[in-house]
């Protein structure tokens, strides 16, 4: 359940980006990318024969070793930190700070202890920290003005916000930092046009932006602090749920979802951020159920849901449903090759119906005619057909376009091994384990290539042993 775990939040992070939310205000509270594997199920990815390794190899576990310079110091904080362990995050950069260091990399082992302990929830540390840095680098003055917000200092974050921004007037391509810093001056402008200008909403807009710029410990407290004085103001718990999702406290998410969905049963929003949430808790089933209540309620973009449930209902073992779901997302949308790749999986190996995995396989030809991969998908339907020609042309144009192509080789080696072909079966399953060797695919060849050994040397025992 880890490794489907880690989908998922990889899913929830770069497809969930943003927040569908149609945020109201405290008086209006009533309204308001896996790439599944080409020839397994996600479980059967993670099945290893007893005492079987892959060829050539015993596979020894790689032991950790300690981080020694300020670089690896820094790349393990920044690991931690996007895993949401924040307190080891900070131990790391403290580490880092430690050494002898020049002022640029003393700088940024310094800010990564503030966004540790901003993210810790520990904000009158990190500004004790933040405040007696020297210099005025816009990564700085950036983490002045969130802890400006978060101290309600506004006039203070919108003067540091202009000032990253200013810097970078004159340049056609801004800087990812001043694009954030534009994004919280758009959102003081916007609440600048509301005539009551409730403080609560200006600071849920404000929460959501900390959302979208990834800045979703910060906005935590923001949040807590409005539902204290507001405890039925639904955006605010939908906004929390996703800020909570965002740092993998998954139950933390489910509580505050199921308040959101308690203030208003319809929300397709919070419907859709409770199915996230349930997931990420290890519950498939509530995570279904709610995500298709969101489907019902009308949640939009409609793409998103479809290419959740198809991932769940793959997991939960409803292939039809499954390949249904991925299906009306490739309908609408042909631009994700990834979305072909499981359809055309599911077809072959779970529903036993090459013909529909070929249809779906031309279609990722037409699109994506230049990507190796949509041939190994037409090679692999052909092969499933049996259409042995067919399917060498294909995966021999995929292997065109990348000699190194892990998974056309992999397809070639399963074409050979239907076709009774062992030696060239072996050859290219072994060239697919070294190519994609720590990977599915890797592993994948590494099975079916200890199979026909094992299956050959059943056939040599058994011939020795006749009368």
């Amino acid at each position: 359940m880890n490794k489907l775990l880690a989908l998922f939040w990889v899913i929830i992070i770069t497809g969930t980006a943003f927040i569908a939310i149609t945020i109201s205000k405290p008086d209006g509270t009533e309204e308001a990318e896996i790439t599944p594997p080409i020839d397994k199920t996600l479980s059967e990815l993670s099945e290893k024969i007893p005492g079987e390794n892959p060829p050539e190899e015993n596979n020894p576990q790689i032991q950790e070793e300690s981080p020694e310079t300020f670089a690896q110091y820094i790349a393990k904080g920044d690991s931690y930190f996007s895993e949401g362990y924040y307190e080891d995050a900070e131990k790391n950069y403290e580490k880092a700070a430690e050494l002898n260091t020049n002022p640029e990399e003393s700088l940024n082992a310094q800010l990564g202890i503030v966004k540790a302990k901003i993210n810790s929830r520990n904000i009158k540390e990190a500004k004790e920290i933040l405040w007696t840095i020297s210099g005025g680098s816009a990564e700085t003055k950036y983490y002045k003005a969130i802890i400006s917000i978060l101290a309600k200092e506004h006039e203070e974050a919108k003067k540091y916000f202009k000032e990253i921004v200013e810097q970078e007037k004159d340049k056609d391509e801004k800087t990812e930092l001043a694009q954030k810093s534009q994004k919280f001056l758009d959102t003081f402008d916007i609440f600048s046009y509301y005539k009551e200008g409730d403080p609560l909403f200006l600071q849920l807009l404000l929460s959501k932006s900390l959302t979208e710029t990834e800045e979703n410990g910060a906005a935590i407290p923001l949040l807590f602090d409005i539902l204290n004085q507001k405890n039925n103001y639904r955006d605010a718990w939908i906004v929390l749920g996703y800020a909570f999702l965002n740092t993998n406290k998954a139950k933390e998410a489910v509580d505050a979802l199921e308040q959101a969905k308690d203030l208003n049963p319809d929300n397709p929003q919070a419907l859709f951020y409770l199915g996230l949430a349930y997931f990420a808790d290890g519950k498939t089933d509530e995570a279904i159920h709610y995500l298709e209540e969101a489907d019902e309620k009308g949640y939009e973009p409609k793409e998103h849901i479809n290419l959740k449930l198809g991932d769940l209902y793959t997991i939960n073992s409803d292939f039809k449903k499954a390949a249904e779901r991925y299906e009306s997302v490739l309908a609408e949308n042909q631009e994700n090759l990834d979305i072909f790749v499981r359809a055309v999986w599911l077809n072959i190996e779970k529903l036993n119906n090459p013909k529909e995995a070929l249809k779906l396989a031309k279609l990722a030809l037409e699109n994506h005619a230049k990507n190796p991969m949509s041939h190994n998908l037409v090679g692999w339907t052909y092969i499933a057909l049996n259409d042995y020609e067919k399917a060498k042309e294909n995966l021999s144009q995929a292997l065109s376009l990348n000699k190194n192509f892990d998974a056309a080789w992999l397809n070639l080696g399963w074409m050979y091994e239907k076709q009774g072909k062992t030696s060239l079966a072996k050859a290219s399953y072994k060239k697919a384990y070294s190519l994609g060797k720590g990977g599915s695919i890797g592993n994948l060849a590494a099975l079916r290539f200890n199979k026909l050994t094992k299956q050959e040397l059943r056939t040599y025992q058994v011939n020795i042993s006749a009368p």
